[in-house]
């Protein structure tokens, strides 16, 4: 507006005190003014951890429209997130921005990564730990597996959400969680020995199995 020009028959006409001012007509006048445009206002999109938003425009006019869209990295949680422009919480949803008449900041706030839990079932002869009982998203876990006495631990198989893996340790790690998870131990059996007997003459037995 600095730059504006009156015309008045083509001669430019100068405010007085920010006014102008016609005082005597005698004619038919024609005013043109000149120099005068819209607004321009910035649009500022700050990077969001987890999200990308993209703008139709950096620049709009006063009372102008900004499109936008926003894309979730999958990998995030988006129960509590919002888009935050200058401070005034909108849904993820939105798609544009009316009657614009300052500057903007846009912002995706409150985005985390997700977590799954593990869930460990009873065993029959084992107790199983686990390093944590919540993983973030692409995390591992570490299953260790404590045989009890007078079990045998020659076959171990963990199971992880229905899939059987054969241990060669006892501990298995569990690579890039996607889901919650339940894990569990097939049950395992009790250790058997053979019993033998030798030079018994001097013994007397009424009933021994044979195992135990």
């Amino acid at each position: 507006i600095s730059s504006m020009q009156v015309l008045v028959n083509d001669k430019e006409l100068l405010p007085i005190d920010g006014y102008y001012s016609l005082d005597t007509i005698t004619e038919d006048m024609s005013i043109v003014i000149l120099g005068v445009k819209k607004l321009t206002y910035f649009v500022q999109v700050l990077s969001s951890e987890g999200a990308l938003v993209t703008v139709s425009t950096d620049k709009v006019e006063y009372d102008g429209t900004v499109l936008l869209s926003i894309a979730i990295d999958p990998d995030y949680d988006t129960t509590h997130a919002k888009l935050l422009v200058n401070h005034i919480e909108y849904s993820l949803d939105t798609t544009e921005l009316d009657n614009i008449t300052e500057d903007l900041t846009l912002e995706v706030i409150g985005l985390v990564k997700k977590k799954f839990s593990i869930n460990i079932l009873p065993s029959v002869g084992a107790n199983l730990t686990i390093s944590t009982e919540e993983v973030t998203i692409h995390d591992s876990v570490l299953v260790k597996v404590e045989v009890l006495k007078g079990y045998d631990d020659q076959n171990l198989i963990l199971n992880c959400n229905g899939k059987d893996v054969l241990l060669e340790e006892k501990e298995y790690e569990i690579l890039d969680v996607t889901e919650n998870m339940t894990v569990f131990l097939h049950d395992l059996e009790k250790q058997t020995f053979q019993v033998h007997i030798e030079n018994a003459e001097h013994i007397s037995l009424s009933w021994i199995p044979e195992e135990v």
